[in-house]
This record gives structure tokens, sequence and C-alpha cells, in this order.
């Protein structure tokens, strides 16, 4: 097989032996089919006697002064040296400023490499000025260009390169590049004809297939792809790509063909278990709401891949996310406890099960996998913190705080776990340890505006160490200016201050930013009801007892303004 050139380059002969790898360019060149050899640039420092007819001998001398200047700079620019480069060219063009592309070439070049690419822009647009046939100084001029994001005068380069030396592949590879989000059509026309002149370039055809994938040539983006599984027929990316296009033309039963026909190729195994995961879980990472094709397609790849490595605990378990994401809720339940049952499973699965099922409001579900499965796990503390944290979401205090007790006393940098214990004990009525609780959590998260809110929310509702608790609300609020909770807090801890203007202010923000709770309009009709405003609060309890209906507090409020 022939070996591939990851680059496109042209090379110039040379002007000088020792100057081949400083004027020119000296990048290797890919690998032409017969018949379709890359021209080369000659670059030559011009003669005095050719464009000077009847020259006199001053004329050789400064000839011969420019030429040696050059000789000398592109030696120190070979050295890395070019600072001191710079100023023996500019020397050379002092003696010999008419014609002398070449030198404002390999001054771009030192700028270039300098990091200086605004001053290299300048005299490479100089040297094509002075030289229009110096494609390398073009090249350069365009690679210029895209450094300074002029990405049209680029194209407009490498465009007319093109029209002088047609074969230039490194220009028609750039042009194809940059030409890929802005005119893709003309895009795929230049890789259509490097795809025809250049030897075996999978880097080629896989920019091709893409510009077809999203162009909706489907056909053709399949055909590019077997051209290049056909070339490299082990690799996992190409399976994967390929099943895409399949999937993007609607041909699902095609794409999970190519999936699993990927085993074959995949060595060692394990590869194609890593593989199978991958693809899985991009399919959740994609599944579109309102996609039928789809949903289908998702679920009869998590069950073929999930049959075919049945063995595989980590297949399993992705396979019932797949399930899960779809709403298939028994099938996805089986799926995660058998892998999670096995002996092989890992706590940083289970996590990731968990926190799931939780985050979805779906603990009791949860539950059904999290404590059979548990006691594996005794050796991370995130493993009771999640079941303490599901039954607390279900009101269940005492089993929340039996596990977030044994999750803090594994890891009493947890302050998640010492927040959540600070709540039930508020709600037990054990406000001294709710307060200890909260200086625990506080301690090691001191920045974390949602325990800094509760703690002060819970210091306000009893009226006690209320500039303690102004303080801290207002460091939650520096995080969320505008968020709804830490407004009504702080209005709160106002309320309780008697200072009934700033509560009002903040309270009515609460509301304003939207979506307020029954909670939220009770604190605003109170603090109307404060300020007298009778009319203003029985409106804020209405619409309080519209969102909690039949709430004895309430009616007892509204009865009160009444």
């Amino acid at each position: 097989m022939t070996t591939r050139n990851r680059t496109i380059r042209t090379c110039p002969a040379a002007l000088l032996p020792l100057l081949l790898a400083v004027a020119g360019c000296s990048a290797p060149s890919r690998t032409a089919r017969t018949g379709h050899n890359v021209d080369t640039v000659a670059i030559d420092f011009p003669d005095v006697s050719e464009t000077h007819r009847g020259a006199t001998e001053e004329d050789h001398w400064r000839h011969e002064l420019a030429e040696r200047y050059f000789l000398e700079g592109s030696l120190l620019q070979m050295q890395e040296r070019y600072a001191d480069a710079i100023i023996q060219f500019q020397r050379a063009l002092r003696f010999m400023p008419g014609s002398y592309s070449v030198v404002h070439f390999a001054i771009a070049r030192c700028y270039q490499a300098m990091g200086a690419t605004d001053t290299a822009l300048v005299y490479s647009r100089e040297a094509v000025q002075r030289d229009p046939d110096n494609l390398d100084a073009r090249m350069q001029l365009a690679s210029l260009m895209i450094a300074n994001g002029r990405l049209g005068g680029a194209s407009r380069e490498y465009e007319e390169v093109l029209r002088r030396q047609p074969g230039n592949l490194q220009a028609r590879y750039s042009l194809a590049r940059l030409l890929q989000w802005s005119d893709p059509e003309r895009s795929a026309e230049h890789y259509e004809y490097l795809r025809r002149n250049v030897d075996e370039s999978e880097e080629i055809l896989l920019s091709l297939s893409e510009l077809y994938l999203n162009l909706g040539r489907y056909d053709q983006a399949i055909g590019v792809m077997r051209e290049l599984m056909a070339s490299e027929p082990a690799s996992a990316d190409i399976y994967a790509l390929l099943a895409e296009v399949y999937v993007r033309a609607g041909q699902y039963e095609e794409g999970i063909r190519t999936l699993l026909d990927a085993r074959e190729h995949l060595l060692p195994p394990s590869a194609y278990t890593a593989f199978a995961i991958e693809r899985l879980d991009a399919v959740v990472r994609n599944l579109p709401v309102n996609n039928a094709g789809y949903a289908n397609y998702a679920r009869a790849l998590a069950d073929s891949l999930g049959t075919r490595l049945s063995g595989s605990w980590e297949v399993t378990l992705h396979a019932g996310l797949v399930h899960y994401h779809l709403g298939d809720a028994g099938k996805a339940d089986s799926l995660i406890l058998h892998s999670l049952s096995d002996e092989e499973a890992t706590a940083e699965a289970w996590t990731e099960a968990a926190v799931l099922y939780v985050n979805d409001g779906r603990s009791e579900r949860g539950l059904g996998f999290m404590l059979p499965t548990a006691l594996r796990y005794d050796d991370d503390y995130h493993v009771p913190y999640l079941i303490g944290y599901a039954f607390l979401l279900m009101d269940r205090y005492d089993s929340a705080e039996h596990y977030l007790r044994r999750s803090v006393a594994m890891e009493q940098r947890n302050s998640d776990a010492w927040g959540h214990l600070a709540f039930i004990y508020n709600q037990q009525g054990k406000v001294a340890a709710s307060d200890n609780a909260y200086e625990r959590a506080l301690e090691h998260d001191p920045y974390n505006p949602t325990l800094l809110n509760n703690f002060a929310y819970s210091l306000a509702d009893r009226g006690k160490r209320l500039e303690k608790a102004l303080g801290m609300v207002e460091r939650a609020l520096e995080t969320e200016p505008e968020n709804e909770s830490y407004l009504d807090t702080r209005g709160w801890i106002y309320f309780r201050m008697e200072r009934y203007e700033d509560a009002a202010r903040d309270i009515q923000q609460a509301v304003d930013v939207g979506g307020a709770s029954s909670e939220v309009l009770l604190h605003l009709g109170e603090v109307r009801q404060a300020l007298g405003d009778r009319d203003a609060a029985r409106q804020a309890y209405e619409r309080a007892l519209r969102l909690k209906p039949g709430d004895e507090h309430l009616l007892r409020k509204l009865e009160a303004v009444r």
C-alpha cells in the first residue's frame, strides 16, 4: 500500500545550493498518481546583464553585493537568527531594489517565523506585486491572509495559483478546506480533483464524505465512504461515519448492519466493545424528541448490540440508558439492574445511573437498583450520599439522615451531604443541629450560593442572627443576582428587620422574575399587609391560593385582610 503523507505542498527549485531550505518552500509533497506530477516553481536571482542591456561595471558590482547580502541573510535565516537575516535582506534590497521579489518573499518568511504576521503580510504582498508568477509568494500570502482572518483574499490567491498552475495540489487542497463552509459545492469539486489525482488519501475522502453528508447528497457520501473503507477496513471512525450517513439518509437498517459488521474488523474484541459503548452514547446524545424513525433506530441498535455483547455489563448498562431516554422504563430498569449486579461493575457506573434517576425525580424507581447493589461499593462516599438524597426527595427523612450521616462519616468534606442534613434537621425542629450542619457545609464550600441562601433563610425564618443571614444571602446574590429564591430570602430578612420598603422591593422583584411560588407570594402578601396595603396583600394571597388550593394558613391570611 502506498505510504501517505498528511500534507500537500509543492517545493520550488533551488536558488543557490545553500539557499534551498530557506528561500523556497521545503515541505514534503503528497504522492501524486502517475501522469499528474506536481509542478515546481523556479526562483532565480535576476541577472543584471539580461535585465539591463549595456549595464555598467557599477551595476555588476551592485548586483554582486546584493547577491552576497542575500546569501548571508539566507544563512542567518537557516540558523533561525531572523532579525539579523532581515537586516541582510534589507541591504540586498538597497543595492538591487528593482525586481527582487524573492528578497521580499524571504523577508516575509522571517517575519512570519517571528510571529509578526501583519508585517509578513506586507512583504508577501510586495513579493507578489513585483512578480505575479512567484507562486510560492502567493501561497505564503494566502496562508498569512488566513492567519489574519482575510479568508476571501486567501481564496482569491489560491485561485490565482491554480489559474497559473492547475496541478498545484497544495493550493487546491487549501482552497477546498477554505470553501468547506462558505461554498461547499465548489469545495467538493476541488476535493473530487484531489480524489482523482492523489494516491490513497483518507484525509481527502473523509472531508469529501462529510461535505456530501452536509449537502444531503447521501449516495455520493456512501460511495466515498465505501472507497475509504476499502483502504482502511479496521478504522472505527470510518464505520461510525458510514453508519451516520445511512442514518441521515433514513436507511436505519443499513446503519445498524454497518455497526454490527465492524465487529469482524475491529480487533481485539475489547476494541469493538469500546466502539459499541461509544455508539450507544452517541445515540443518547443525539436522541430527538419527535423523530420516531430515529427513536426506533436507537431502540433496535441498543437491542442488537446488547444481544451481541450480552457478556459485557458495560454494553448492557448503556443499552439500558438508551431505553431509559426513550421512555422504556421497564426495560431500562431491568437492563440497568442486571448490569450493576455484575461483579465487575464499577462505582462510577453505579453513580452515573443513580444520578440519572435522582435528577429526573424518579428516586423510588432508582432505589430499586440502588439498594440491592450498593453494598459492593461501601468504600465510596457517593453511594450512601445518593441513596440518602433519593430518600430526602421522597420526604423519608429518617432514612435520608441515616445514609447522609454515613456519607459524611466517610468524607467529612462532602458539603452537599452536610447541606441536606441541615435541611432535614431544620424540618425536624433540631435548629442547633441544623445550624451546625450548615456551618460544616460552608466550611468546605464557603461560596456555594445554595448553601448560603438556605442557611440565611433558616435564620430569617426564626428571626435569628439577621445581620449574618443578610451577609450570606448577599454573597449568594453576587453569583446569581436575579435568582427568585435568593431575592425572596433577602426580602424576608428585611421583613424580619422591619425594613418593609426594602422587603417589598426584593420580594416584588422575585415575583417579577417569573414563576413565583406560593411561598414567595405569601411573603409578598405579608409585606404588603405590613405596609397597610390590604388590597395588594389580598391579591398576593389569592394568587398563592391558586397555586396551593385549600392551604389553611393562606386561607386565614386571606380572611384577615378581607
